[in-house]
C-alpha cells in the first residue's frame, strides 16, 4: 500500500470514528438541543475536509525541539556519520539507494479512483442540472408577489446589515418552497401557498424564511452539498446531510417560535406545508419544508422545556465525548505505531548491515574525530585507531581506517582494512561495498565481482554498485551479466557517462552495432541537452574506436 492510499485510508477510519461517536451523541441528545445536534452534525461531516495529521508539523516542531534541547552535543553520534562529515567521504562511501520505478498496469488504486471521480462527476451533474432547472423556473414561470406580500416583508425583515431578499411567486405547482440563491437570495413562493395561506400564516413563513437568508444557509447548503458529493461513497455522510438538514429547519423554527407572539398560526402554517410534496429541486435551496411536520412538532412541544430526559441526554453527552477521545486517541496512536514499526524495521535493518560501538569506543571515535583538522591530524588519527584494534574492538575502528588509507588512494591498504572489517563483521555492507569499489579502481575485476555481489546480497541497490558490477563482468568475460548490470544503472542513474560508454562497447563487442549506435546518439543527445557538446562531439567521433577497441575496455569509475 503506497503512502497516498495509507493517508486516505487513516483519514477516513479516523473520520468515520469521529462520525460514529457524534451520531450516538446525537441519538443521546433525542429531541432536546437542536442546535447541539446541527453542530454535531456539521462537526462530523466538515471532519472529513480536515485530516488529524495537518497538525502533525505542530507537534514534530514542538517535539524535535524538545529532544534536541535534551540531547544537546550528544546528538548524531553514529560513528559511521561522523566519520563521512569528519572524511569529507565522496559518493563512494554513500549507498545512495536509489528507487526503482513500479511496473506500469492498471492498479486497483487507479481503479478506485475512477470509481470514485465518476460518482463526484455524476452528482454534481444531476445538481448542476437542478440548479438550471430552477433557475429557468425563476425567470419563466416567477414573479414578484402582490403589495400586501411585499409590505408584509418589509414590516417582518429585521436585518440592517443585508438587503431584503426578493419576494417571488412561483406559478409551476408544487415547484419549490423557500430561499434560492447564495449572492442573492429570493424567497420564492409557491402558487397553492399563495393562495391558501392567511395574514398571520404568511407573516410566520415570512419569518421562518428570512431566519434562512439571515443564517446564510444557502451557502451553507452549498459547502453540504459539495461535502456530500466528495465523500458519496461514505454512507455516513448521506445520514449526516439528511440529519443536517432536519435540524436547520427545527432550529429556524425555534428561532420563529422566539420572536412570534402567534404560534397557533405557524404550526398552521407548517401544516399546510406539510401537505405539499417536496420537490426534487430542494436540493438547491433551504426553506420551510426541509423537515418531516411531526418530527418538528415533537421538537417544538419540547422547546423551552427541562425534563428529567434532559439530565439523561447530558450524561450521555459526556459519555460520548469520552468515548470519541478515547476512539481519536487509538486511531492517531495506530498512525503513530505504523511510523515506529517502520522506524524499528529500519533501525534494526541498519544495525544488522553496521557494528555497533560501545561507550568506551564511541569516547574515542570522538577523541579521533577532534584531531582530524589539527597539522598530521589525520596521521595521528589513524595511529590511534590502529592502536585500538584487538581481537575484541569494533569493526568500525577497521572501516575507518580504510577510508583513511583510502582518502590517500593507498588502495591495497585500504582494501586490506576493509575486507578486515568484514572478516570481523561479515554483514558490514559499507565495508563490503568500498572494498570492492577499491578493487575495481585497482584493476582486480575478479575480486571486485565477488565482493560487489555480495554487496548486493546484503541489500546495495544503487546505480554505482549495479555499473561497476557491469564493468567488472566485461573485463572478466561475461558481457550477458555485464549488460544486466549496465542496464539497471542506466535505469536508476542516467546521467553517468560510464554506464553508456560501457554498454555500448559491450553491444559493439557482441556484434550488436544498431543496439550499441542508439545508446551513444542517446547518450550525444543527453549530452547536449546539458550544455556538454564538446564532451557530445567527441563522443561521437569516438564511436568508430570505442567499436574497434571494445575487447580492450578499462575504465575508472564515475565519470560522469
Amino acid at each position: 500500500m503506497s503512502d497516498r492510499i495509507y493517508f486516505i485510508m487513516s483519514h477516513l477510519w479516523e473520520s468515520t470514528l469521529f462520525g460514529v461517536v457524534c451520531v450516538l451523541l446525537i441519538l443521546a441528545l433525542g429531541r432536546s438541543w437542536s442546535y447541539s445536534r446541527h453542530f454535531l452534525a456539521w462537526a462530523s461531516l466538515l471532519k472529513l475536509l480536515v485530516p488529524f495529521s495537518l497538525f502533525a508539523p505542530v507537534f514534530s516542531f514542538f517535539g524535535k525541539s524538545f529532544v534536541s534541547g535534551l540531547e544537546g552535543e550528544g546528538q548524531g553520534l553514529g560513528y559511521l556519520d561522523l566519520t563521512a562529515r569528519g572524511l569529507k567521504i565522496d559518493t563512494w562511501v554513500d549507498l545512495g539507494g536509489v528507487e526503482v520505478a513500479a511496473d506500469a498496469g492498471v492498479s486497483w488504486e487507479l481503479l478506485a479512483a475512477c470509481v470514485w471521480g465518476a460518482g463526484v462527476l455524476v452528482l454534481a451533474s444531476l445538481w448542476l442540472r437542478q440548479y438550471l432547472i430552477v433557475t429557468k423556473a425563476l425567470k419563466m414561470v416567477s414573479e414578484p408577489a402582490d403589495a400586501g406580500w411585499q409590505e408584509l416583508a418589509k414590516s417582518v425583515w429585521k436585518s440592517r446589515i443585508q438587503s431584503m431578499p426578493r419576494i417571488l411567486v412561483c406559478r409551476e405547482e408544487g415547484l419549490l418552497a423557500g430561499v434560492f440563491g447564495i449572492v442573492r437570495p429570493s424567497v420564492v413562493i409557491p402558487a397553492s401557498l399563495d393562495r391558501s395561506l392567511s395574514e398571520a400564516e404568511r407573516e410566520a413563513f415570512l419569518r421562518h424564511e428570512f431566519q434562512h437568508v439571515y443564517k446564510r444557509d444557502t451557502l451553507w447548503l452549498f459547502v453540504q452539498t459539495v461535502i456530500r458529493n466528495l465523500f458519496w461513497m461514505h454512507p455516513l455522510v448521506w445520514w449526516l446531510d439528511r440529519q443536517i438538514s432536519a435540524e436547520r429547519e427545527i432550529l429556524r423554527d425555534e428561532e420563529v417560535i422566539r420572536k412570534t407572539e402567534n404560534v397557533t398560526s405557524y404550526l398552521n402554517c407548517l401544516m399546510k406545508v406539510s401537505k405539499i410534496k417536496l420537490p426534487s429541486s430542494y436540493a438547491t435551496s433551504v426553506g420551510i419544508m426541509g423537515a418531516p411536520f411531526v418530527k418538528r412538532i415533537k421538537a417544538l412541544s419540547r422547546h423551552g422545556n427541562s425534563r428529567v430526559g434532559d439530565v439523561f441526554s447530558a450524561i450521555g453527552s459526556v459519555m460520548a465525548v469520552v468515548a470519541l477521545t478515547v476512539f481519536l486517541s487509538a486511531s492517531l496512536s495506530l498512525s503513530d505505531l505504523r511510523a515506529q514499526a517502520s522506524e524499528t524495521v529500519e533501525k534494526e535493518h541498519k544495525q544488522s548491515l553496521e557494528p555497533d560501538l560501545s561507550e568506551a569506543e564511541r569516547a574515542l571515535v570522538k577523541k579521533v574525530l577532534g584531531v582530524f583538522e589539527e597539522e598530521g591530524g589525520r596521521e595521528r588519527a589513524r595511529e590511534m585507531l590502529q592502536e585500538a584494534i584487538d581481537e575484541d574492538s569494533s569493526a568500525a575502528f577497521e572501516f575507518i581506517v580504510g577510508n583513511l588509507y583510502a582518502e590517500k588512494d593507498e588502495l591495497e591498504k585500504a582494501i586490506e582494512y576493509y575486507q578486515l572489517a568484514e572478516a570481523k563483521f561479515p554483514r558490514f555492507l559499507r565495508a563490503v561495498r568500498n572494498g570492492g569499489i577499491l578493487q575495481v579502481k585497482a584493476g582486480d575485476f575478479a575480486g571486485a565481482k565477488e565482493a560487489l555481489l555480495r554487496a548486493k546480497r546484503l541489500g546495495a541497490d544503487d546505480a554505482t554498485t549495479d555499473g561497476l558490477l557491469g564493468l567488472s563482468y566485461l573485463n572478466t568475460g561475461d558481457v550477458a551479466s555485464a549488460e544486466h548490470y549496465y542496464r539497471l544503472a542506466i535505469e536508476k542513474d542516467p546521467d553517468v557517462k560510464d554506464w553508456h560508454v560501457g554498454l555500448a562497447k559491450m553491444l559493439y563487442e557482441q556484434d550488436r552495432k544498431g543496439e550499441a549506435d542508439e545508446v551513444i546518439v542517446a547518450l550525444a543527445e543527453r549530452l547536449v541537452a546539458d550544455g556538454r557538446e564538446d564532451e557530445a562531439e567527441s563522443l561521437l567521433k569516438n564511436a568508430g574506436t570505442l567499436e574497434a577497441k571494445a575487447p580492450e575496455m578499462k575504465t575508472d569509475f564515475g565519470g560522469k
